[in-house]
């Protein structure tokens, strides 16, 4: 969405050991934010209901930022119902270029219908309108 960007899948360079992870590049152009929102079904914009995650109690993942001081917002659990996320506002994180376990936590929330279980959001006035890259790994709902 947005700029759009690059995402390699079953990207291994940079994977955690006996991983593979999801390499993303991101240049600004004109809209000067880019994304990826993954939805259930694929392509679903509430005409359909999503996923039950009620057994679900936090997402967690990995990131990594190629440099360093990359800057990306995560957001989780878009509810059509009520036009929603369940993690509002969005984590804001400032990524090393180390592994970064991030944890969500997700009790007492109504996961009952997710059209749009996770996405992340890269502001290219927050990045200083700079190309970045970072990495993805082990995103999960537990």
């Amino acid at each position: 969405m947005g700029d759009g960007g690059t995402m390699s899948t079953r990207f291994t360079d940079v994977a955690r050991p006996d991983s593979l992870c999801i390499r993303v590049i991101y240049t600004p152009k004109k809209d000067g934010w880019g994304g990826v929102y993954w939805q259930f079904p694929a392509n679903n914009w509430c005409q359909k209901d999503g996923l039950n995650l009620s057994v679900c109690s936090k997402l967690t993942f990995y990131v990594k930022g190629e440099t360093g001081m990359e800057n990306v917002k995560f957001k989780i659990g878009h509810d059509c119902g009520s036009d929603t996320y369940v993690q509002n506002p969005p984590l804001t994180q400032t990524l090393t270029t180390s592994w970064q376990k991030i944890t969500l936590d997700l009790k007492g929330k109504d996961l009952s219908n997710i059209t749009g279980a996770f996405a992340w959001i890269v502001d290219s006035q927050a990045n200083q309108g700079k190309t970045i890259t970072f990495y993805l790994d082990d995103i999960q709902f537990e």
